[in-house]
């Protein structure tokens, strides 16, 4: 799950755009959807539905998930996530030096876009 967070904002951040014009509901926009006024919110959706065929309806969406108080509620909502994945790691048991390269892998993974404040 968390890798696949990690490909939504890669996605989002290189600009590729291409869940904006899928209309593909990353985690990033439905957190972004519910943390919003009602006001935003269909704001938000009006511009989910214009992705598809509108490049500035891509750009003013990109720019509404990545507004720092959107992206610091986002990591905020990831870091239990992040926590139970390294919890559920040690709970396997095995090699130490395995498991530590495990949790610096999902570190790393998490980390990659530091934009996103979850390293």
């Amino acid at each position: 799950m968390l890798r696949q967070i990690v490909n939504d904002q890669r996605d989002i951040v290189t600009e590729r755009d291409e869940d904006l014009r899928n209309g593909t509901a990353t985690y990033l926009l439905v957190h972004a959807l519910r943390a919003a006024t009602p006001e935003r919110r269909a704001e938000l959706l009006r511009l989910s539905s214009q992705a598809g065929r509108s490049a500035d309806a891509r750009r003013m969406l990109r720019e509404a998930l990545l507004a720092p108080g959107v992206i610091d509620s986002y990591a905020e909502s990831l870091r239990p996530l992040i926590a139970r994945t390294h919890t559920l790691l040690d709970s396997f048991g095995g090699e130490s030096s395995c498991n530590a390269e495990l949790h610096a892998l999902i570190d790393q993974t998490v980390g990659w876009f530091p934009q996103f404040r979850l390293g």
